[in-house]
């Protein structure tokens, strides 16, 4: 099975009633724990309809079926993503230039994002691979995260700073995708994995 395709905005209508708004919201938090506990396979129509208590009318007077089910659950969860990765970049800008300091806040962008939200991101990077459009997606939101970050590291010498964020961001992904043992046989907490981005980025910038 492959994700919709489609191009969201999706053309959800959206409800006026306060019960419709209610109603649709339990649609959509249905959705999403299907889509985290069983990947894009567990996130019918059906299922959802019976995890929320509904009928496929009241999803399809929203949306145009699941491909646009998907891409309504999609934004709204990545909408929480951006406003975390947000909060953690003016924090890192709030840091002093080409301190510690700041190269710590901007490894906690990406790593603090992705491990606050990888139930989410983890079966969207895994079905991504399936359908172009949310490749897509992904990609212009990966590049324009790994550019505000090597704008954040940016000294001398810019491309390192594109390579040490670029460096970061397919560490944080390979973690969210496979976990902390993967490569350590014994594990690595997110205290030691953060601890080793920020060497990487000393290394290379300070």
């Amino acid at each position: 099975m492959t994700l919709p395709a489609g191009q969201p905005p999706f053309g959800v209508r959206k409800p006026r009633q306060a019960r419709s708004v209610d109603t649709w919201e339990r649609v959509l938090d249905a959705g999403m724990k299907l889509l985290v506990e069983g990947g894009w396979e567990a996130m019918t129509i059906t299922a959802v309809c019976k995890a929320a208590k509904v009928t496929a009318p009241t999803i399809y007077a929203r949306v145009d079926g699941l491909s646009g089910l998907f891409w309504a659950i999609y934004g709204r969860g990545m909408q929480s993503v951006l406003s975390t990765q947000n909060q953690y970049l003016e924090i890192a800008r709030s840091r002093p230039e080409r301190t510690t300091e700041r190269l710590s806040a901007v490894v906690d962008v990406v790593a603090k994002t992705f491990e606050e939200h990888r139930e989410f991101l983890q079966p969207v990077i895994r079905y991504a691979s399936l359908n172009e459009d949310l490749l897509g997606q992904g990609a212009d939101q990966s590049r324009e995260l790994v550019q505000a970050m090597a704008d954040l590291l940016s000294g001398e010498n810019r491309q390192s700073a594109f390579e040490v964020a670029q460096t970061l961001y397919t560490e944080t992904v390979f973690r969210a995708m496979y976990g902390g043992t993967f490569l350590n046989r014994d594990g690595e907490s997110f205290a030691d994995f953060e601890a080793r981005l920020l060497r990487v980025v000393v290394s290379r910038l300070a």
